[in-house]
C-alpha cells in the first residue's frame, strides 16, 4: 500500500476512532503496516476495498481500532534500558485495574451525552474484549461476534458472561442506524453492565480457599 493511500485512510478512519491523525503522522508505516496485513488477511484488493467493508462491517472497527494502537517511548531506542523498564518500573497493570481505569475515563467523558454513540460503544466493546482476551487466555479481540459467543458457550466461566457481551454486541451492530438522544440510557447500562461484570469475573478466577482440615490438633 502507498504512503498516499494510507495517509488519505487515516485521515478518514481515525475521528470515527475518536483519534487524532497529528499523532500518527510520524508512526504512520507502523499502521499502515499493520493495515496492510489485515487487507490481505480479508483477501481484500486495497484500502478502498477495506474501506467499504468497514461501512458494512461494524465490528471491523474493532479490528481496526486494536490495529491502531502504537506503544511510543523514546527510552525504546536503547532496546536494554527500555527492557530493564518493561521489567522493573513498569509492570503490565493487573487486566481487571486496567479495564477499570479504562472504563471511568471513558465514562468522563460523557460520549453518549454528546450523541457520540458510534465512538463510545466501539471503545466500549474494545474494553470489554481486551479484558476478556487478557483473563480468559484467548484471542477475543481477533473473534467476530458470532465466535466470541461460541467461545463463551463453551468456556467454564463463560455462561455467566454471555448475555452481557451478547447485549452489547447487538446494541454496537444497531449502533450505525440509531439516531437521536433517546439511546443514552441504554448506553449507560451498557457501560455498568461492563463494569459489574469485570469484579464478577474476578470473583469466579480467584483460588478457592484451602479447606480446613477436619481434626485439627488444638
Amino acid at each position: 500500500m502507498k504512503d498516499a493511500a494510507c495517509v488519505e485512510f487515516l485521515q478518514w478512519a481515525l475521528p470515527r476512532l475518536r483519534m487524532r491523525w497529528a499523532g500518527f503522522r510520524k508512526v504512520r508505516r507502523q499502521v499502515c503496516r499493520r493495515v496492510e496485513r489485515r487487507i490481505r488477511e480479508l483477501d481484500l484488493h486495497d484500502v478502498d476495498a477495506y474501506r467499504a467493508y468497514l461501512e458494512l462491517t461494524p465490528d471491523e472497527w474493532l479490528q481496526l481500532d486494536a490495529l491502531c494502537h502504537v506503544t511510543i517511548s523514546r527510552f525504546y531506542r536503547d532496546r536494554g534500558v527500555f527492557e530493564l523498564l518493561e521489567r522493573s518500573v513498569l509492570p503490565e497493570l493487573a487486566a481487571d485495574v486496567e479495564a477499570l481505569g479504562a472504563l471511568e475515563a471513558l465514562a468522563r467523558e460523557g460520549l453518549p451525552a454528546r450523541g457520540e454513540l458510534r465512538p463510545f460503544y466501539i471503545r466500549l466493546s474494545v474494553i470489554a474484549k481486551r479484558y476478556l482476551e487478557r483473563r480468559l487466555g484467548a484471542s477475543v479481540l481477533e473473534m467476530t461476534s458470532a465466535e466470541t459467543f461460541a467461545f463463551l458457550r463453551g468456556h467454564p466461566h463463560g455462561g455467566e458472561l454471555l448475555p452481557v457481551v451478547r447485549d452489547l454486541a447487538e446494541a454496537a451492530d444497531r449502533i450505525k442506524f440509531a439516531k437521536g438522544r433517546g439511546l443514552v440510557p441504554e448506553a449507560e447500562r451498557h457501560l455498568a453492565s461492563v463494569r459489574a461484570l469485570v469484579p464478577a469475573l474476578e470473583a469466579r478466577l480467584r483460588p478457592a480457599p484451602p479447606a480446613e482440615t477436619e481434626g485439627k490438633a488444638a
